[in-house]
């Protein structure tokens, strides 16, 4: 996640209140859903960024997941989602931000 990104969520998570906020991740990479699901919970793991040592603990979830899926429009989802499931694993990703989230 760039520092601008993080800058950008630490405005809007002090502006709305992070317990009023959740993120949805896109992330195509197990090892990159995790690195953005830690950055948005426990601060950046890298210490460069605005979130370096700030613990912000929103809610993430990934993209895939059922609760989010739960609030989609159906018919949209199943037009579109399927072509980008086949390319990606859904299992892998939700399972890597399911356990950041667990933690």
């Amino acid at each position: 996640m760039t520092p601008e990104n993080q800058q950008s969520v630490k405005d809007l998570a002090e502006k709305f209140e992070a317990a009023d906020c959740v993120a949805i991740l896109g992330s195509s990479s197990a090892d990159g859903a995790e690195i953005y699901a830690e950055t948005l919970t426990t601060g950046d793991p890298v210490e460069i960024g605005a979130l370096a040592e700030v613990q912000l603990g929103l809610p993430i979830y990934h993209f895939f997941e059922e609760e989010i899926r739960a609030e989609c429009d159906k018919k949209k989802w199943d037009r579109y989602i399927p072509m980008v499931a086949a390319l990606l694993d859904p299992e892998e990703l939700t399972a890597t931000v399911k356990a950041v989230r667990e933690r």
